[in-house]
């Protein structure tokens, strides 16, 4: 029924976003394909990537050094 497939996509949103669900593992759980559920994050505002601020760094670096080639 609605409430429950709500309720099922709000806690496997609540449980992606603190880390303790993969985005894959997530999606499953809300009964969609990842990319489904990606999409429906980013309507929500819920980002689909979450680094913190040494990872981006890293990331940011890495994109510097393959620009400059």
């Amino acid at each position: 029924d609605e409430l429950e497939r709500e309720l099922r996509f709000q806690l496997a949103v609540r449980l992606f976003e603190v880390g303790q669900l993969s985005l894959g593992k997530a999606a499953e759980l809300a009964g969609w394909n990842r990319v489904q559920f990606a999409d429906e994050l980013g309507r929500s505002g819920v980002p689909v990537v979450n680094l913190d601020e040494e990872e981006t760094e890293v990331e940011l670096r890495a994109l510097r050094g393959n620009h400059s080639r």
